[in-house]
């Protein structure tokens, strides 16, 4: 059994999940607190990027990540797919 794999069973085990609560207990299970803090915070990254009001210094002030992070996380952005964004802007309107 490979890595990708894995990564395909854990797709399709969130993807079948509907209650946000499971999604947590499973995310719980399989993610350490700093990996969770790691990915939380690309989380509000990328919505912030892409919300366009900020700047990129200012983002990384805000969320307590370096600049670095913030300038790659933009740079994905230009090469990421559309559905991409638009996943992400749907679920800023929600917040």
């Amino acid at each position: 059994m490979n890595s990708i794999n894995g990564w395909q069973q854990l797709v399709n085990i969130l993807s079948e999940t509907s209650d946000p609560k499971d999604i947590d207990v499973i995310c719980d299970f399989l993610l350490t607190k700093e990996e969770k803090e790691q990915l939380s915070k690309r989380v509000l990254l990328t919505k912030e990027l892409i919300k366009k009001t900020k700047s990129q210094r200012d983002i990384s002030k805000e969320i307590g990540i370096s600049i670095c992070t913030v300038t790659r996380c933009s740079n994905a952005l230009k090469d990421c797919s559309t559905r991409v964004k638009e996943i992400f802007s749907d679920n800023i309107k929600g917040d």
